[in-house]
């Protein structure tokens, strides 16, 4: 199916792919005007996934049945990964991005080494059960954890080594940070927490090798606009935000008040 229409006066009189070119000569013909250009390419309709029970170590592609995309998934079974594939592709959300919209869990080395990920959405998953959860993928750029359950206390080395890594969202009201919960995500410079506390920072050596630290090049941190005290002089919090590159900033009124890191929009029910 012709993905552009081109129409003089509504009626039309090429087509062509988006991916192609066409030369009109129109002098003579018609009116610069009373040509129009449309998209006309239709929703992408919803996926036929295939599952398939990841049960080995290895590299796999993830892809639908409309063959319209996938992603490379790099599974460490014995660390606790086994991903299904059902969890891997999502097309309602941008190319690259990653959507768990069923699983609960995301265990040692469950999301390790996604070469073709951009961003990770989830409102399901709960729990982050052990070291290097998230750790080691090099396009990942967004990590959005959108259910007020997730709980992600003091476990160390668990968000390590994206190196594309720009921002994490956090709804949960269950959260504490370790001594090298962010270590080494080299880009890492907005942590956006909904909580309606102030969230136990047990080390400020949790943010080692990231812009937040002492040495960086600055981070901004999004909380509660009620809050934004309590941070201030809070342990280990006080010392992230006495960083001269550092700041803090309320999330009412900013460009995350509705819309999560990745761009997804807020619920509004």
């Amino acid at each position: 199916m012709a993905e552009v229409q081109i129409s003089y006066k509504g009626s039309a009189i090429a087509q062509m792919n988006a991916s192609g070119t066409k030369t009109l000569l129109t002098e003579g013909k018609y009116l610069e005007d009373d040509v129009t250009v449309e998209y006309t390419r239709p929703s992408t309709p919803s996926p036929t996934l295939i599952a398939k029970t990841i049960t080995q170590n290895g590299t796999y592609d993830a892809e639908d049945d409309n063959a319209d995309g996938y992603s490379e998934v790099v599974v460490n079974v014995s660390g606790g990964g086994g991903l299904s594939f059902d969890e891997i592709v999502d097309k309602s959300l941008p190319t690259g991005a990653v959507k768990l919209s069923t699983a609960q869990t995301i265990a040692a080395y469950g999301i390790y080494g996604f070469s073709k990920i951009t961003s990770l959405f989830s409102d399901t998953v709960k729990t982050i059960s052990g070291n290097y959860a998230i750790c080691y993928n090099p396009n990942l750029e967004y990590i959005v954890m959108a259910n007020p359950s997730f709980n992600m206390t003091n476990i160390n080395n668990t968000i390590n080594n994206n190196v594309k890594l720009k921002a994490i969202d956090l709804a949960s009201q269950t959260l504490g940070f370790g001594a090298t919960t962010f270590r080494n995500n080299t880009l890492f410079n907005v942590l956006i927490l909904r909580k309606s506390s102030v969230v136990q920072l047990s080390r400020y050596e949790a943010f080692n090798g990231t812009p937040f630290a002492s040495n960086g090049s600055g981070g901004t941190l999004y909380v509660p606009q009620s809050l934004i005290s309590s941070y201030q002089s809070a342990t280990n919090w006080s010392t992230i935000l006495g960083y001269a590159n550092n700041s803090i900033v309320a999330i009412e009124g900013s460009q995350y008040e509705n819309y999560y890191a990745d761009g997804t929009p807020i619920p509004t029910t």
